[in-house]
């Protein structure tokens, strides 16, 4: 959770051991970032490689910026596809 112009911004996950699953992204309509909800999920993304946990993202913003960013498709847990 973080707050931008005092907006709490935030990205939802449940964790279970070193599996992390990615339910949510929070962005107020008041905040005025086109690029934010990336900045959120790139900073996200390079915690859980940093903790060599895997992702199995559910939301779908969160499933675009995967399937954009090919990149962190290396995080994904074996045998989760993303499309």
């Amino acid at each position: 959770m973080a707050r931008i112009n005092g907006c709490r911004v935030s990205v939802e996950y449940d964790r279970d051991g070193e599996r992390i699953f990615l339910t949510g992204l929070t962005i107020p309509k008041s905040v005025e970032c086109p690029d934010l909800s990336d900045v959120l999920v790139e900073k996200v993304l390079t915690h859980v490689a940093e903790q060599r946990w895997k992702v199995i993202p559910t939301h779908p913003a969160i499933k675009d910026y995967m399937r954009t960013h090919s990149a962190w498709q290396r995080l994904l847990l074996k045998g989760i596809e993303i499309r």
